[in-house]
């Protein structure tokens, strides 16, 4: 890299990456020669009035607020890349959201997607990660992305470059189990909105719940707090299941030409509980 940058974006970018500018050039009306004691204002301006950092502010914001709803003491960036294979735009984005909210007071650390998940996290309390990807990575990494997603001591908020069209395209052929907490970030005009994603099973369609709308002004507002009223509907699915003949809690009556019928106390509370979660 040359000695000279041509812009404060540029001056802040090569800080990124390690580099620094003795002097530059800031294009205009009138060449300026700005001094290297002149960086934190440039700094500074180029913060507040770049639009692409207004927008990792927001990001920042809004994984700040889930990081309080959940009372996680830190939050996990997760790249699907190592650092080498990044896109310079991503590795960016991804060192200014960790500033961000390591300034607000947040423990946030880096990690590969598909490692060091069998290491101790940053407390007891379910850590929540956040995947940075792209519509074509995340299909690329299909297998990989099941088996993280899959996890049920992970929280997880998928953080796309750009909004997609279609939930059900992104994750064609991606596993997300039942058991898992898995929140999809879109951003709209006024904020961003919260889906919560997931599969009864691996070849069912998937389930879209909205979990909670974001915006500068009033926060995180949820829809509905707790995870298995949300997902109380399991849409006529049909179980497959083992009942062993334990009387008085399970009796077994089997006819000639007719399905197995359960009673006793555990087959009153499977009816009432397939009438409620509507399954079979």
């Amino acid at each position: 890299m040359s000695e000279e940058c041509l812009s404060t974006g540029e001056i802040l970018d090569s800080l990124e990456f390690g580099y620094w500018c003795t002097e530059t050039k800031v294009t205009g009306s009138i060449p300026v020669v700005v001094k290297l004691d002149m960086l934190p204002l440039l700094l500074l301006a180029t913060m507040v009035s770049a639009a692409p950092l207004s927008r990792l502010d927001r990001i920042a914001d809004l994984i700040a607020a889930l990081q309080r709803y959940y009372s996680s003491d830190c939050v996990f960036l997760v790249h699907d890349v190592e650092n080498h294979q990044m896109s310079v735009r991503s590795y960016k984005a991804l060192v200014m959201v960790k500033k961000m909210l390591l300034y607000r007071g947040i423990s946030v650390f880096t990690r590969v997607l598909g490692e060091g998940y069998d290491q101790p996290t940053c407390s007891l309390m379910i850590p929540l990660q956040v995947l940075y990807t792209s519509k074509t990575r995340l299909k690329y990494y299909g297998a990989k992305v099941s088996a993280a997603l899959g996890l049920t001591n992970v929280r997880w908020l998928i953080w796309l470059e750009h909004n997609p069209d279609s939930l059900d395209n992104i994750f064609e052929g991606i596993d997300i189990s039942y058991g898992s907490e898995v929140l999809f970030l879109q951003w709209t005009d006024s904020g961003a909105i919260l889906t919560e994603v997931f599969r009864f099973r691996k070849d069912l369609p998937l389930q879209k719940l909205i979990f909670a709308n974001w915006n500068r002004v009033e926060g995180l507002v949820t829809h509905e707090s707790n995870r298995l009223i949300r997902r109380s509907d399991f849409h006529g699915l049909t179980l497959d299941v083992a009942v062993l003949h334990e009387p008085p809690n399970t009796i077994l009556y089997k006819e000639t030409d007719r399905p197995l019928e359960v009673t006793g106390y555990y087959g009153q509370v499977w009816r009432i509980l397939e009438q409620k979660l509507n399954f079979t």
